[in-house]
């Protein structure tokens, strides 16, 4: 089964579409690059991949199943989308790592300190943890 399959999926402004239909289907364990010049709609495409904004067309499918509206929270919990330069709020690291489990949708779980440690170590950034954001 395919973790996440995209189908026809597009933006588009006044002005025409910022990009033209994509479909694509990501296996657990696959990676994707999207490489192009700035301005091309890279970002807005992530985004509306990961639902963060909609598409105006297309339809998203997680571990099989199509992503209704009411289904966007408990999917937003599982994907995510790193950006390049992530908003930060006052404090450390560990502290804009922990913010995001006082969000409403991640109430049944619970930050893991070791686990982040582990992580960030692992992509040899584990100096960052208590530093400030």
């Amino acid at each position: 089964m395919k973790l996440l399959t995209a189908d026809s999926v597009t933006r588009s402004t006044c002005d025409g579409p910022i990009f033209e239909p994509v479909s694509l289907e990501l296996s657990s364990g696959d990676r994707l690059a999207l490489k192009g010049p700035s301005g091309i709609g890279k970002t807005l495409f992530l985004r509306a991949l990961t639902l963060l904004d909609s598409a105006d067309v297309g339809v998203i499918h997680f571990r099989g199943q199509r992503i209704e509206d009411s289904d966007v929270p408990s999917f937003r919990s599982q994907v995510h989308l790193l950006a390049q330069s992530a908003p930060m709020v006052t404090g450390t690291v560990s502290d804009n790592l922990k913010l995001a489990f006082a969000l409403a949708q991640v109430n049944q779980r619970s930050f893991d300190g070791d686990r982040a440690r582990s992580l960030l170590d692992r992509f040899e950034l584990l100096s960052l943890f208590e530093r400030d954001a």
